[in-house]
């Protein structure tokens, strides 16, 4: 007798623990959440178009009424689940874009359906080294303008647009940014939109429905920023330079600190400086 929502959530997978799902809400639910308590005709209006009936079950489906804002995370207990469901649940992965019903019951929220949107992908590497050239001069920019983070648009040997990278200051003290982004404290749901969005008018590039994203967020050792790198096409050139470049090897190596073992392709240009 659950109250249930459907909206779109961004997949962050499992930051906290292997049993709890975390999802980013990408947009506020409706008002009207679905009580299947209540009958559909329950209301009903006079000739003059005023509501007759607010009773008792009316107010209790108000009380009961879950309100999720932009961005705000929902755990999911995975077990918790009808395994007519659970397949589904256990292919989606950190960056997946979907569309999901969520039954709000007295033990937690729980996936009731799911369709999976994009098979868009979050990439984390730390501590990496050899950063590409672009990351730099973006981040030597905002400094030189008192920022505290910086952005560009990045374009492949072919001059179409490939990619959008941000830079952000390693925070100090406790906050650590990575982090933040694993969890959702810090949302990456602007940076993915903003293509689609704000530059839609400007920058030809497909949604991200039909064209799944790579999402970066690279943690240099050396230093004093974070990068998030949005890469357009999910299984082009540039996503498989990064991959190649700052993820494990063949031989299931760590991320990549050697340079003379890499041969970038495409745009990435490398800064020799510690």
């Amino acid at each position: 007798m659950g109250l249930t929502t459907t909206a779109r959530y961004r997949v962050l997978g499992y930051p906290h623990e292997p049993t709890q799902l975390v999802l980013i809400a990408c947009d506020e639910t409706d008002e009207e959440l679905q009580d299947s308590s209540v009958n559909a005709d329950a209301h009903e209006t006079d000739t003059d178009g005023n509501n007759m009936m607010i009773d008792e079950e009316t107010s209790q489906h108000d009380a009961n009424a879950v309100s999720i804002d932009k961005f705000e995370p929902v755990y999911i207990d995975i077990n918790a689940h009808d395994t007519a469901i659970q397949s589904a649940v256990d292919t989606l992965a950190a960056g997946y874009l979907i569309e999901a019903t969520i039954k709000w019951t007295v033990d937690g929220p729980q996936i009731a359906a799911v369709d999976i949107i994009a098979e868009t992908e979050f990439i984390f590497y730390e501590d990496i080294t050899g950063i590409f050239e672009a990351a730099t001069s973006t981040w030597n920019n905002a400094v030189a303008e008192g920022e505290g983070m910086g952005s560009r648009l990045t374009r492949g040997t072919d001059a179409k647009p490939n990619g959008a990278l941000y830079v952000f200051a390693k925070q100090q003290g406790a906050r650590n940014l990575i982090r933040e982004f694993q969890t959702g404290i810090t949302p990456l749901e602007p940076l993915i939109r903003r293509i689609d969005e704000e530059e839609a008018a400007s920058v030809s590039v497909p949604p991200e429905s039909t064209q799944p994203r790579a999402v970066f967020i690279l943690e240099p050792a050396t230093k004093s920023f974070v990068i998030v790198y949005v890469v357009f096409r999910r299984d082009g050139m540039l996503a498989g330079t990064l991959h190649s470049t700052y993820g494990e090897d063949a031989n299931g190596g760590a991320n990549n600190h050697d340079r003379s073992k890499t041969a970038p392709s495409g745009p990435l240009r490398f800064d020799q400086s510690k």
